[in-house]
C-alpha cells in the first residue's frame, strides 16, 4: 500500500521503534543545504589610462574573466592579458615602452585585487 510521504514510517535512532512522519525520534532530519556557489565575475571593465593619447579598454581581458569564479582568476595573468593587445605603448621621459607596459600590467593586477576584495567583503 502506498502512503503519502508525511505518513511514511521512519526508524528513530534512539528507541529502535518506528515513528510516524517527522514527529519524533529524529526521523525528520534533513540533509544540510548545499554550500552556496562560489562568487563569479558577472561583469568586468578594465580601462587603461596613460598608455597612449586616448584611454583604451582591455576588452579581450574583460571577456576572459567574465563568468569565471573569482578565486580562479590570477591577477598577474589578468594584467598581462590586459596589456597583451597594446602594441603601440609610447615611451616618454618617465619610462620606456616596456617599462610602461610592465607597470600597466601591475596596476591592472592591483586594481583587480582591490575591486574583488571590496566586492567580496562589502
Amino acid at each position: 500500500m502506498l502512503r503519502p510521504a508525511a505518513q511514511c514510517r521512519t526508524r528513530g535512532p534512539e528507541s529502535g521503534r518506528s515513528s510516524a512522519g517527522g514527529g519524533g525520534g529524529g526521523g525528520g532530519r534533513r540533509a544540510p543545504p548545499p554550500p552556496p556557489p562560489p562568487p563569479t565575475v558577472r561583469r568586468c571593465a578594465i580601462g587603461l589610462l596613460g598608455l597612449g593619447s586616448v584611454p583604451r579598454r582591455a576588452a579581450a581581458a574583460e571577456l576572459s574573466v567574465t563568468g569565471l569564479p573569482v578565486a580562479k582568476v590570477n591577477a598577474a595573468e589578468l594584467g598581462e592579458r590586459a596589456m597583451a593587445g597594446l602594441e603601440d605603448v609610447p615611451a616618454d621621459l618617465h619610462g620606456s615602452d616596456s617599462y610602461r607596459t610592465r607597470v600597466g600590467a601591475a596596476m591592472v593586477a592591483r586594481a583587480w585585487e582591490s575591486a574583488t576584495a571590496e566586492a567580496l567583503d562589502g
